[in-house]
Order: C-alpha cells, then sequence, then structure tokens
C-alpha cells in the first residue's frame, strides 16, 4: 500500500548511531479489505545488501496486483521504497493458503507453506523458488512432502532446516516412529527424497536433524521415553550422519559419566560444518536421592519435572565416513542460576544458535542454548523469563549463564497472544531480545543483548507503548542484514494498516 511520508530516519552525515534503537518506521494504510480479516503481513525475511523481502496479502487491481493473492515483496531497508512485487503462485494456478516460511538461500529466495492436493487427497508441503531479482520460472510449486507409498494418514510434526552457508534445504517431517525427509539445493534442485530409519528405532527417536551444505544429514537420536532416574543412562543420545555418496550411515554415542543422563539435548552444525550438541544433565534419581538435586524445571501444570544437575557441550567432527568427538565437558549449574530458579522454573521453546566469534576482539566460536518459560494458569496464558547458557566451543565449557526477567500475559482465547514472546537477533558476538514488557497493557518496547564474550547484558528501551502504538508479532519479525532487524507491527490498532519498524544493534 501506499506509504505515509513520516518515516523517520536518524541516519545523518557525520551522525554515529548508538547501538539497539529505531532506525526507522512507517505505518501503511491498508485499502479495499479489513487488515483484520486477511491478516497482517505473514513475514520478512533478508533481500540482500540494503534490501528485504516480506508477505503480504492484496485485493486484485491495487497499485499493480493483477490478482487476489499473497505477494513476495522486494522492499530497501533505508527508506521501504518498493523494489518488485510478484504473486506467490500464477495466475490460474492453485493459491498457497497457509504460509509457514519465507528465507534467503544462497542462491534465490523460497517461500514454503501448505496446500491441498485433490491427488493425494491431503494437505502437502510445497515451495516457490524466485531468482533475486523475482523471476520464477516454474508455472507450479514444487511438492516438499514425498512418502513414496508410505504417506501417513495424520498430519506429522515437520520442520524445514537449513544448511549452514543456506546452500541446501531439508524438509524433515516425524510422528516420533516414523521419518521422512527431502534434500533440496538453493535453487530448487530435488537432491534426495527418502524415509528416515535407524536400528535403534524400539528405544529412540529423533529429537533434531540438521543438513550440510552438500546435503548429507546428521540427526540426534534421544530415547523415546525418559524415565527421568538413573535408567536413562543407557540410552544417551547418539549422533547419526548419513553420506548420500555412500549411502552409508555412521553413529556416534554422546558418552556421559555413569551417573548421568540427558534430559534436554540439541544439535547444531557450525560453519565449518562441526556438529555441536549441547543440553542439560541430570543425576537424580528419586530412588537414590532423599531430596531433589539441582535446578528443578518444570513446576507448572503439564509440565514434567525435570532436575538440571549439570550442562553438557560437545564438539564432533564430521569427515568421510566417520563421527569423532573433537572435545567436550560437563559444568556444573551456576551457583547465581540455582538461586535465581531455587524453587524451580517452566522453561520450554528451546533454540541453541552458534556464533563463529572474532578472532580480532577475541571473541571465540559459541554456542549458546535459549529458552523461555511458557505455561497456562486457569483462563491466563504466560510468557515468563528468558535463559540462556553460552558454551566455549574451543574449550566446550560453559561461558556464562543468564536470565531477562519478563512476564508477559494474556487470556488465553485473547486477541494479543500473538505479541507474546520475542524476536531475536544475532550480531557478531552479540545475541539481542526484542519484546513488549507487556501484552494488553501499556508496557515498552524493549531489547537487551547479551555479549557473548562476556555475558554482559545491555538494556534499552526502545519506545513506550502507552498509546498502543507499537504492538508487532515476535515470530514474524527478524534480522534482515548483519545489524538490523525489521518489526512487523499493527500500526494503529484502532485504523485498517500496518507498521514496519527497523531496530539497528
Amino acid at each position: 500500500m501506499k506509504k505515509n511520508l513520516f518515516l523517520l530516519f536518524w541516519i545523518c552525515t557525520g551522525l554515529t548511531l548508538n547501538a539497539q534503537q529505531i532506525t526507522g518506521e512507517d505505518v501503511f494504510p491498508i485499502k479495499d479489505y479489513s487488515v483484520f480479516e486477511y491478516g497482517y503481513p505473514l513475514m520478512v525475511a533478508p533481500g540482500g545488501g540494503d534490501e528485504f523481502v516480506y508477505i503480504e496479502y492484496w485485493p486484485e487491481n491495487i497499485a499493480g496486483r493483477q490478482e487476489e493473492n499473497y505477494y513476495l515483496q522486494k522492499y530497501r531497508i533505508t527508506d521501504y521504497s518498493e523494489i518488485w512485487f510478484k504473486p506467490l503462485t500464477y495466475i490460474g494456478y492453485d493459491q498457497i493458503p497457509e504460509v509457514t516460511h519465507l528465507y534467503k538461500l544462497d542462491k534465490k529466495y523460497v517461500v514454503i507453506g501448505h496446500q491441498y492436493s485433490a491427488k493425494e487427497k491431503r494437505t502437502i508441503s510445497v515451495a516457490r523458488f524466485w531468482d533475486f531479482d523475482g523471476k520464477s520460472p516454474d508455472l507450479d510449486v514444487t511438492v516438499l512432502s514425498k512418502y513414496g507409498k508410505n504417506a501417513p494418514k495424520k498430519d506429522m510434526n515437520e520442520s524445514i532446516i537449513l544448511s549452514p552457508a543456506d546452500k541446501c534445504l531439508m524438509w524433515f517431517s516425524t510422528n516420533g516412529t516414523k521419518n521422512y525427509a527431502t534434500a533440496w539445493s538453493s535453487i530448487g534442485e530435488n537432491l534426495w527424497e527418502q524415509e528416515i530409519s535407524f536400528p535403534m528405532s524400539d528405544k529412540y527417536s529423533i529429537k533434531d536433524a540438521v543438513i550440510d551444505d552438500k546435503g548429507n544429514p546428521t540427526f540426534l537420536l534421544t530415547a523415546s521415553k525418559l524415565t527421568y532416574s538413573i535408567k536413562d543412562t543407557i540410552t544417551p543420545p547418539v549422533i547419526m550422519y548419513f553420506n548420500t555418496k555412500t549411502g552409508k550411515a555412521v553413529y556416534e554415542k554422546v558418552k556421559l559419566d555413569s551417573a548421568q543422563y540427558m534430559v534436554n539435548s540439541f544439535l547444531k552444525l557450525s560453519s565449518s560444518e562441526d556438529a555441536i550438541v549441547a543440553g542439560m544433565i541430570s543425576t537424580f534419581d528419586p530412588k537414590l536421592n532423599a531430596k531433589p538435586m539441582g535446578s528443578k524445571n518444570g513446576i507448572r501444570q503439564g509440565q514434567q519435572n525435570e532436575y538440571w544437575t549439570h550442562l553438557y557441550c560437545g564438539k564432533y567432527k564430521i569427515a568421510g565416513d566417520s563421527v569423532k568427538l573433537v572435545r567436550d565437558s560437563v559444568s556444573e549449574i551456576p551457583d547465581t542460576w540455582m538461586t535465581k530458579y531455587k524453587d524451580g522454573s517452566s522453561f520450554s521453546n528451546f533454540q541453541m544458535v552458534l556464533d563463529p566469534g572474532v578472532i580480532t576482539k577475541g571473541i571465540e566460536p559459541s554456542a549458546t542454548i535459549i529458552f523461555e518459560e511458557e505455561y497456562k494458569d486457569n483462563d491466563k496464558i504466560f510468557y515468563g523469563d528468558i535463559g540462556y547458557m553460552s558454551f566455549k566451543l574451543n574449550h566446550t565449557g560453559l561461558n556464562f549463564a543468564g536470565n531477562i526477567s519478563k512476564k508477559q500475559r494474556d487470556n488465553v482465547k485473547g486477541n494479543y497472544v500473538q505479541y507474546l514472546s520475542y524476536s531475536l537477533g544475532k550480531t557478531k558476538g552479540k545475541i539481542h531480545f526484542v519484546y513488549l514488557t507487556e501484552a494488553g497493557a501499556a508496557g515498552k518496547l524493549m531489547c537487551q543483548g547479551v555479549d557473548l564474550k562476556t555475558g554482559i547484558r545491555t538494556d534499552k528501551v526502545l519506545a513506550n507503548n502507552d498509546q498502543s502504538m507499537n504492538y508487532f508479532f515476535p515470530a514474524r519479525s527478524r534480522m534482515v542484514s548483519a545489524n538490523q532487524m525489521i518489526l512487523i507491527g499493527v500500526g494503529n490498532p484502532s485504523q485498517n494498516n500496518y507498521k514496519l519498524m527497523t531496530i539497528t544493534f
């Protein structure tokens, strides 16, 4: 939609920007439909250079859009000027009613979503690839979800995984016992497709999956059912690497002490394509220990109580047909963490991010586990504290652990649940958390950055929300350049518009 001309930029000649601030914002009025009916822009992604791409619904015959459809649009970060727009599907072809992902790959943009297939009589996962100039020669979408003759009757949990340099994409689907995957190059070429099986499937399931830049997948296998006791030591996590050229699978156990078992574990590939495994360990056994040990997690209803006593981080080298441990470490939960959560916590929503480090500044590569409290209490839903634990990868030991105290809340069926949680930004040597301190109340738009070398946190109020002008969608907002994030917001909630905001770190 045609922009309002009040874009505010504080980029002036000779002016040095401080970190963590709003450097641009604009409100876009909607025409000929209600934004509350068809939705705000779906998501944003990097466009390359001073550009970004995002997806917005348009009715037909408005601003050059020939048909009613969702459109992929390329804009400039500096002034939000439009460069090009393309419908997600060609005229006359089935549209993509549910869009789930938007990425900039090494050589193309890709939009991923769900579409009903009359042939298969089920909803399938599809993709559409665009050149960076907006060309998409394929008339129809690319089908990602390929099951062969063993298509499941019920929907399965699926995820999209990118390789470290965004050269490959893997679609992965699982119901815990059945696993399917397809791999694609960054130009949309199908590399392989198959059902993923392994000999320990009676005891293990796939917890995490990654893919390297050559299209070879690695999986983290963990116990299908934990007893949260010493019995779990017999089913430690297993790294399974599959070499697509040789057709050979290689397995490597994560070795822990005889009294330790893993209650949470995560897998990532570093930029040098080493497998990084990190997670929480427990030594607590209710039959052997008189009182609980460690930091108790899962105190809210519906969650299994976990007792975190130690932390694990391991670096594994994948070469040819082998997976070999380079180094690993087991660290104790810091006393400060134990004091903060002496009465327990309810963390979930785990993710792990890797940072390549900045050698010239003495910042070594790191792996950081990030998690957030989410729980329901009667008719309220809460998104509480953010926790993080960061490991040095050259030593694999714990570097620091910390938390951000927040308490976002709303009615379980409220209108503001989509504004809860946070958007994660990552710049060289730092991670940044952007969130609203409240939802359904005035609150503030906050940015809190964590130095990955020292663990020191910087807190910045980006804007007040006392006029309800800074609501945004954390799940739709993300980094669009090396140091800029774009938030997709609602504009003025009482009017038919939406808002874009640029945060510079």
